[in-house]
């Protein structure tokens, strides 16, 4: 007896196409074929991916009832695991590339730049100290680069697709490589535009700490002089390098307490000060 491996109707012999499914009909003992986990997930994205792999026409594939947390499998026959392995791993990135632009077109430029200094806070700090000028020279190129990456891009998948290209872009008239090739270089050009406005910010704040830098340079000249910092001693001048930062820090944070919030800019000016001194 045939029957439909998607709706499981049963038809008499002589049908071989399950008119309501729009696919072959299979022998009843073909049905006990292993099935082959594809995806756990929750069960709107599991059915998108069953609606997909539908598409692309695998006839195999089938969808479990969702669990109580809501997620539900999607399994196909062993014989056509490969191939439709390799498509719900395209699936899977497509989902992951629209939940990120319409996560980041979601966000406020406050809140993306408040997610571009928590990821640099992730990277272990430097003891070099960088200042707003050099983050703002940073960023302006990083914003041409990721602007002329992406508008370059755009237009090479654009050209690709119209066939004015000697090559293809995942195969002729392919509009899922081209789609995703395309949503790629435009994140690159929203990030571009991003880094693009953050160099504003940090040139306004590079503006303060100038004025900061000046006058603390100017505190550090009389207040710090070799001569006072020359009776501070002990054993060894390592033990008297420790000592007199020591000295050094306590009195900027009593004179400056705004500026020892940022303890790396102050430590960085400490630095060249006693270097300067006592090179």
């Amino acid at each position: 007896m045939k029957i439909c491996p998607k709706c499981k109707n049963e038809y008499r012999e002589g049908i071989t196409y399950c008119p309501d499914c729009d696919c072959e009909l299979i022998n009843e003992e073909e049905e006990t074929v292993a099935k082959k986990q594809l995806l756990e997930a929750p069960y709107p994205v599991a059915k998108k991916a069953l609606e997909y792999l539908e598409y692309c026409k695998f006839s195999t594939v089938s969808l479990e009832e969702p669990n109580e947390e809501g997620i539900a499998a999607l399994f196909c026959d062993e014989r056509e695991y490969k191939e439709a392995s390799k498509q719900v791993q395209v699936f899977v990135r497509e989902e992951m590339q629209k939940a990120m632009e319409e996560k980041l077109s979601a966000m406020s430029e406050e809140e993306l730049m408040e997610a571009a200094e928590e990821e640099q806070s992730l990277i272990p700090p430097s003891n070099v100290y960088q200042n707003y000028e050099q983050k703002a020279l940073e960023n302006k190129s990083s914003a041409y680069s990721f602007l002329i990456v992406g508008a370059l891009g755009c237009v090479i998948v654009a050209l690709s697709w119209f066939g004015k290209l000697p090559f293809y872009i995942g195969g002729r008239g392919n509009w899922f490589s081209h789609g995703i090739m395309f949503a790629f270089f435009v994140i690159f050009m929203f990030v571009g535009i991003v880094s693009a406005k953050s160099v504003k910010k940090y040139k306004e704040l590079a503006s303060k700490e100038a004025d900061a830098q000046s006058e603390l340079k100017a505190y550090m000249a009389e207040a710090f002089t070799f001569e006072k910092l020359g009776e501070i001693t002990a054993d060894t001048e390592e033990e008297s390098y420790f000592k007199r930062m020591t000295y050094m820090r306590e009195q900027i944070a009593e004179a400056f307490p705004a500026e020892t919030e940022n303890a790396v800019f102050v430590e960085a000016l400490l630095d060249e000060h006693y270097d300067k001194l006592f090179g």
